[in-house]
């Protein structure tokens, strides 16, 4: 009888670090962050350097293309000129480190010349 209550005990605890363990690590989890930007081509030609340039500066941060169209207004307001697009990251850590990466800030000139845009960060919510 006491080796099945040892067991019974010992199981308990296992259950009881287990649940501890899994509530810890979604604590540590991270929400996903997201850019979104509006973006009014003006010079096409320069426009395209940059589009060619841009998936190797996303590369290492294994980003999703969430959308990329021309927004449609609901109301009375007036959507974006251009395009919006959402580009998914697996945190607000990694937009960062893709903004501030040298690969991307060498091909800011190129956006600047050829888009007006409008840039957000935003955080999502940790599911």
């Amino acid at each position: 009888m006491k080796t099945h209550y040892t067991v019974a005990m010992a199981l308990l605890a296992g259950i009881g670090a287990g649940v501890v363990a899994v509530k810890g690590l979604h604590a540590q989890a991270k929400p996903p962050a997201y850019i979104i930007a509006e973006v009014q081509v003006t010079d096409a030609d320069t426009w395209k350097q940059y589009l060619a340039a841009l998936p190797g500066t996303l590369a290492p941060y294994k980003t999703r293309t969430l959308a990329r169209a021309n927004p449609v207004a609901l109301d009375t307001s007036a959507p974006p000129a251009g395009s919006l697009v959402i580009i998914a990251f697996n945190n607000m850590e990694d937009v960062k480190a893709f903004w501030n990466s040298p690969a991307y800030q060498a091909i800011i000139p190129l956006r600047n010349k050829s888009a007006m845009t409008r840039v957000y960060a935003v955080e999502g919510v940790s599911q």
